[in-house]
């Protein structure tokens, strides 16, 4: 998918937003197309998203990814935490963990989320179990 394809999709869920204010789900798919290109614009959707329902946890990862991405590790840390909980098999939370945590000087929980991630990465299936790329945007709902 080419930037013009990424803006058009954008606009797409920013008029899905104006006809549905408290849809989460195009809010994640605008804060996910953000990621890596500008992390710091899809801030807003992702922190607006875990605003309006909570118990997603995927937005709660997502939320963490572009918070780390735009350097706010300590802020990072909590949100990648509670996507933790919805997702403990899948490595790409022991990855964002062990840097969030190594950014954080907290080179314990570092060392523990990265000897996590090589655990589950190795694993065929990552153990089975949740995973966040089964999940999809709208998330796993938290218990």
């Amino acid at each position: 998918m080419d930037s013009s394809d990424t803006e058009a999709a954008v606009d797409e869920f920013k008029r899905e937003i104006g006809n549905n204010p408290n849809d989460v789900v195009s809010r994640l798919q605008i804060a996910a197309a953000k990621y890596k290109i500008d992390s710091l614009g899809g801030l807003p959707y992702a922190d607006q998203a875990v605003k309006i329902d909570p118990q997603v946890s995927f937005a709660h990862y997502l939320l963490g990814l572009l918070l780390l991405d735009t350097d706010d590790f300590r802020k990072a840390i909590p949100e990648l935490e509670l996507a933790e909980r919805s997702f403990p098999r899948d490595a790409k939370i022991y990855f964002a963990l062990g840097s969030a945590y190594g950014r954080a000087g907290r080179k314990k929980d570092a060392a523990r989320a990265r000897a996590r991630f090589s655990q589950l990465d190795q694993s065929p299936d990552q153990e089975s179990g949740a995973q966040i790329q089964d999940s999809g945007p709208e998330g796993s709902r938290s218990h």
